[in-house]
């Protein structure tokens, strides 16, 4: 998931489409707004439309004061499968992003660039696998191609779960990349 607001997208990330399949957590507060402003996104999964301060357009919470609040852009059941509690993947809709494929070896991405690849270069590097090798030297975001240093962090990850030392990323390896990042 991505959280930024339309002022910082556009005017320090350049206003690129190139991660609208993931989630938006988009931050725009208002009081009287019914829906965040357009981005480069097929819409917005969470929308963070009060927050502190001056920016404070909802009751204070008792005993904690002043918070962030935020709208989710779908049902109470779509918010618990987003939350990965486990009942089931994502339905098919326009506010999830798309389900991976049920397995794929990332080797048939060697020598092309695979926006795959690069989600899950960015799911290693929050594991502290990388940098080497998994980002773009000048950008410093996940560079999409499956290499060396790409295929060792997914094998290494992976026998530390007691899992296949492999490259194919199938569901049980999805949900472990995205769930223990939830700390569960």
């Amino acid at each position: 998931m991505i959280y930024t607001g339309k002022n910082v997208w556009k005017y320090e990330c350049g206003n690129t489409d190139r991660y609208k399949d993931y989630a938006l957590w988009q931050v725009y507060y208002s009081g009287t707004a019914t829906a965040p402003p357009r981005m480069p996104w097929p819409t917005w999964t969470m929308w963070q439309w009060s927050g502190g301060d001056s920016q404070q357009h909802a009751p204070k919470v008792p005993g904690v004061g002043v918070v962030d609040v935020n709208r989710w852009h779908g049902t109470l059941e779509e918010l618990a499968v987003f939350a990965n509690d486990g009942t089931a993947p994502p339905p098919p809709s326009s506010n999830t992003w798309p389900a991976p494929p049920a397995q794929v070896d990332l080797n048939t991405f060697r020598g092309s660039y695979s926006e795959y690849v690069a989600r899950v270069q960015g799911l290693l590097l929050s594991y502290r696998y990388g940098p080497d090798g998994l980002v773009d030297k000048v950008t410093g975001l996940p560079d999409g191609r499956m290499g060396d240093k790409t295929a060792e962090a997914l094998m290494e990850f992976k026998r530390k779960r007691q899992m296949a030392p492999d490259c194919v990323v199938d569901w049980a390896t999805w949900w472990a990349l995205t769930y223990d990042l939830l700390g569960a």
